[in-house]
């Protein structure tokens, strides 16, 4: 496989997703050849670039164990198309306060952040700058861009990665508040580059595997979704997660995301794949990729 750019990830650099794409790359070396990254100023232009065969993968956050789904990934892979998950990892999320050299915590005029880890902050920051306006950033590492240029005495929520890379100081280290926090990211590929043959392979040489899949009911009736998840018990497939999406044609219209035990192409999972076509439902593989521990 050959791409222009062989990574996209959500930047600028020093993000959680940047350290997430170097886990990847570390573990998939052989898979991830060259060096030259893309850093992207929002999800999808990650996304864009790699189903349009702009770069040859990308990296988003599909999940966080606390705050729930990533909205705009599940949306994109529902409505965009195009896209199949190649790999995912699941990194701990460990926030630091950072702030220019010399500046104090009594002298932090601002916290800007993430939403997401201005939440996951929530209770330290309640405790330790009531009263101090927060603002929201695309990324953690944006923010901690903004804590350079910015004439006020701000302070960021973000990563160690991104303190090294733009000269910030840890003002206070891993201030979230639950300490189990993850978050999920996935690999992505262009569905076109990335086949069925090399899904098996990438399987085969990295471990256990899981698979996500898009599902669409038919015709609303009473216990149409009850029919979808029969299929998968009777032929005794384990899923791990389903999640709802709103479809976009009307209220009470909605998409399932789902992800199972086992491959695309297993013996089960056909026959349970097989059984929701015949309720009238519709299903889309989104990929069967290995777990990077």
């Amino acid at each position: 496989m050959t791409a222009q750019t062989q990574l996209a990830f959500l930047g600028p650099s020093g993000t959680f997703t940047e350290e997430a794409a170097r886990v990847m790359s570390g573990v998939l070396a052989s898979d991830l050849p060259g060096e030259e990254w893309v850093a992207c100023d929002t999800i999808a232009d990650v996304l864009d670039l790699t189903a349009s065969g702009a770069t040859a993968f990308g990296v988003v956050p599909i999940e966080n164990s606390l705050e729930g789904s990533v909205n705009i990934t599940l949306d994109w892979l529902a409505h965009e198309g195009g896209l199949v998950i190649a790999a995912e990892a699941a990194l701990p999320v460990s926030h630091h306060l950072l702030a220019r050299s010399g500046v104090s915590g009594e002298q932090i005029e601002g916290i800007v952040s993430h939403p997401q880890a201005l939440a996951q902050c929530r209770g330290y920051l309640r405790n330790h700058f009531p009263g101090v306006p927060q603002y929201a950033a695309e990324s953690t590492a944006a923010a901690a861009e903004r804590v350079i240029r910015d004439p006020e005495d701000l302070a960021a929520i973000g990563t160690r990665l991104a303190a090294r890379i733009y000269g910030l100081e840890i003002l206070d280290s891993e201030i979230q508040d639950e300490a189990n926090n993850r978050t999920r990211f996935v690999l992505v590929a262009a569905e076109s580059r990335w086949t069925e043959d090399q899904q098996r392979e990438f399987c085969r040489r990295h471990g256990s595997s899981k698979t996500s899949a898009l599902i669409t009911l038919g015709e609303d009736h009473p216990g149409a979704l009850y029919e979808v998840l029969a299929c998968f018990a009777r032929e005794r497939v384990n899923l791990t997660r389903i999640e709802s999406r709103p479809t976009r044609r009307g209220l009470g219209s909605y998409h399932f995301f789902v992800d199972m035990e086992g491959q695309w192409w297993d013996p089960a999972v056909i026959r349970a794949v097989e059984g929701i076509h015949e309720t009238g439902a519709a299903v889309r593989d989104l990929g069967t990729y290995p777990v990077i521990a």
